[in-house]
């Protein structure tokens, strides 16, 4: 990642944005970035399909939905940061958002 991305992923903290969008994952030690995570919004008619519907006819056929996603530098994948930043979105997701399951 060249230095200029790192410093703009760093900058992201600052912009006080809603809670979609990137996250910097960093190690503790150094604080070296190593790469990104975040929310990714979707808007669809969930409630439209049988097996997702809830409660049965709904009028909020469009109901906000939200993905994960993580990218992680080739020289620190396979040693558990995409699964530890997953679980941070995931538990700030819950607690703070306030999300349904």
């Amino acid at each position: 990642m060249a230095a200029l991305d790192c410093r703009e992923l760093r900058g992201l903290a600052y912009l006080r944005q809603p809670p979609y969008g990137d996250r910097g994952v960093a190690l503790r030690d150094t604080g070296q970035l190593i790469g990104a995570c975040g929310y990714v919004p979707c808007l669809a008619p969930f409630n439209q399909l049988p097996a997702l519907a809830v409660g049965g006819s709904s009028s909020r056929l469009w109901s906000p939905e939200f993905g994960l996603y993580w990218s992680i530098l080739p020289s620190h994948q396979r040693r558990g940061f995409a699964t530890e930043a997953g679980r941070v979105l995931l538990e700030w997701a819950f607690r703070v958002l306030h999300v349904g399951r």
